[in-house]
């Protein structure tokens, strides 16, 4: 194949972590947001194929060409982002060395992660571990096992999770255990065959009338290769006797006796005792208990629970299938007779380069497109491959890499140090000039009924303007910004965490060991005004100053019992005034703090000093602190968001 673009590793990374830029986030976070790209992106116009021969099947040309079709798709639906892609070059056709099954071609794309050299210092691809697979095959189907016992040269057996394709769409329990990976959202994949694997794994299948070329066994069928299958394995075992003790004919003797005497009758009379339970119902459809199917040692030691009603609970059980003879004969043919895309499932907010590569199939890969090139070709005719949801793709794509380069260039007013309503960002984006884990990441939103545009933070989540806002900050400034949370019905609402620190800190966003610094924290939680007349009103807000520096050691705190924030009141001002060591919390413009009534736990003579002379912050984070309550109580829909966000110099 012809090599069109090598991205080399290296020079990706100097270019996002090598530039100079103003407050730089951690080079971890910069990773989970670069669009690293692929190892290589390639080319086959023009590329010729002779006939390939593996294990007794020939591949034409053509075939060869849908595996480079299946490359080129996958390259533009999907741009690797916080990890590093190649595509799996070996072992792209399926293998028959032992059982017959349909002739199958296709290739894997994987996605690395990728980790710090600690001897360089540089970012590296993890090449053998950490990657997220996306599988696509003609002719073949994820998931599957082999019941092996069954399966012969003569013929495959296999089972199939019971909740498959016949069910993704139509099953509540199917739906309600998966609809929040989003294939449930439109008609984009109901129209197609799709099961899922586990909750870790999904498959969509492309084929005419969604139908797959297999049929299920009955009990009959299976009793009969049992035993076929038992006496196979008993041929086996005793070659493996004579073969790892051929200079002591006595040893597999005795093993052969011990077969032949005890093992094998002690099989039949476990099988024979199923034939009779079920000799009035060998024309059902067979349900397996075990997905792997029974096994020669099953019917030695009498764990003969083959079937799925004779297990002592409801479970759903393994239908075991083949696949049709006429499927094996077609598959030899250039026209494929289904095409399998398989990739790993991720929730939004989890994972970054995962979801990363679910979002991708999820909204980009072109399902249609790839049907009808294969089975309703006048459709695609001198059309070439272009993603669904294109412009959605590339604005995406757009966003992550101006995130980093962040320029302001407002002019701000006389005494204004830094602001951010956050207006020049679209609803859904992620705020410019601010970094946090993409792990459930921050979200610009409007809100009803309030004015301008909000961050909502994503929960658990740590949000700074590491980008946007210039180091250190004035030594007298006051920060100053709006919160609102949802309404609630538990105790407690959104809550925010506010951190400005003096510390030094690593390209990582470690604080230096052993280095000194202040830190100056306040959290604000609303309370729910159903507790303002017992003791279980939660509403707070506490400021804290905490100090390694000399003479300044140890924290002091304040606890203002917050009542202007609540399930009804949920919006808030918050002001933190520094001046001359000073630190004062201001709640809707009213002082309701002050550094030099900060006290120390355990310690009621010691007096707060304030902030060591001279202090200037270098960072700021807002952390989103709310617990999962919601209006209904289960649900995790109740948020904490921010705007107006303001420091001026004092």
């Amino acid at each position: 194949m012809k090599n069109l673009t090598r991205f080399l590793l290296a020079v990706i990374l100097l270019f996002f972590f090598g530039a100079s830029v103003m407050a730089q986030p951690s080079d971890r976070l910069r990773l989970e947001d670069s669009v690293i790209g692929w190892k290589t992106v390639y080319s086959f116009k023009g590329k010729q194929y002779k006939p390939l021969t593996v294990d007794g099947q020939t591949f034409s040309p053509y075939q060869q060409s849908i595996r480079d079709s299946f490359t080129a798709w996958m390259q533009r639906s999907y741009v690797p982002i916080g990890g590093f892609g190649d595509i799996y070059q070996r072992d792209f056709t399926s293998r028959q060395n032992k059982y017959p099954m349909p002739q199958s071609i296709g290739s894997t794309a994987l996605i690395y992660g990728m980790q710090q050299n600690s001897r360089t210092g540089k970012y590296e691809m993890i090449s053998n571990e950490d990657h997220n697979d996306v599988f696509i095959y003609t002719n073949t189907l994820a998931g599957i096992n082999n019941a092996a016992l069954l399966s012969s040269q003569d013929g495959f057996y296999f089972t199939m999770a019971r909740d498959n394709y016949a069910s993704t769409f139509t099953s509540k329990p199917v739906i309600d255990a998966t609809k929040e990976f989003g294939l449930h959202d439109d008609s984009r994949f109901s129209k197609y065959m799709v099961y899922f694997l586990s909750q870790s794994w999904v498959t969509v299948v492309l084929i005419p009338g969604n139908k797959l070329p297999i049929v299920q066994l009955t009990k009959g069928e299976v009793l009969a290769l049992c035993e076929k299958g038992i006496q196979r394995e008993l041929e086996e075992k005793k070659s493996e006797a004579r073969h790892m003790s051929s200079n002591d004919p006595s040893y597999y003797a005795g093993v052969i006796k011990d077969l032949d005497e005890k093992q094998y009758p002690q099989c039949m009379k476990n099988l024979n005792a199923l034939k009779e339970k079920y000799k009035n119902r060998l024309n059902e459809p067979a349900v397996l208990y075990g997905w792997a199917g029974p096994s020669f040692a099953d019917f030695v030691n009498n764990n003969t629970t083959l079937f799925v009603e004779e297990w002592y609970q409801d479970i759903p059980g393994y239908p075991v299938y083949r696949y049709t003879k006429e499927a094996i004969e077609n598959s030899k043919k250039d026209k494929p007779l289904w095409v399998e895309i398989t990739w790993p499932l991720q929730k939004k907010g989890t994972r970054v380069k995962a979801y990363e590569v679910h979002k991708a199939m999820l909204r980009y890969f072109n399902y249609d497109y790839v049907y009808n090139y294969f089975f309703d070709p006048e459709k695609v005719k001198g059309i070439a491959y272009t993603p669904s949801n294109a412009d959605e793709q590339r604005e995406q794509l757009q966003r992550l890499k101006k995130h980093y380069t962040f320029a302001d260039n407002k002019t701000l007013p006389q005494g204004t140090f830094f602001v951010d309503d956050f207006s020049a960002n679209a609803v859904g984006d992620r705020p410019a000039g601010w970094s946090d884990s993409k792990a459930n990441p921050a979200t610009v939103v409007e809100l009803k009924g309030r004015t301008g545009k909000w961050v909502q933070p994503g929960k658990g989540n740590t949000l700074s303007p590491a980008i946007a806002l210039k180091k250190p900050l004035p030594e007298n400034f006051t920060l100053s910004f709006d919160m609102a949370t949802d309404e609630f019905t538990a105790r407690t609402g959104g809550a925010l965490g506010i951190s400005l620190s003096s510390y030094p800190t690593t390209s990582e966003g470690l604080t230096v060991a052993n280095s000194k610094g202040t830190e100056l924290s306040a959290r604000i939680e609303a309370g729910n005004e159903a507790d303002y007349n017992n003791n279980n009103y939660r509403g707070s807000a506490e400021i804290k100053i905490n100090s390694t520096v000399n003479n300044y050691e140890g924290a002091f705190y304040s606890t203002y019992d917050l009542r202007e924030f609540t399930n009804k009141k949920t919006m808030l001002h918050v002001s933190i005034k520094v001046n001359n060591g000073m630190a004062t919390l201001l709640i809707n413009n009213k002082e309701v703090a002050v550094s030099k009534d900060f006290k120390k736990d355990y310690c009621k003579d010691c007096a707060c000093k304030g902030l060591p002379a001279g202090t200037q912050f270098r960072n700021l984070y807002f952390t989103n602190y709310t617990q999962n309550w919601s209006p209904d109580g289960k649900s995790n829909e109740v948020h904490i968001y921010i705007s107006n966000i303001k420091i001026t110099k004092e």
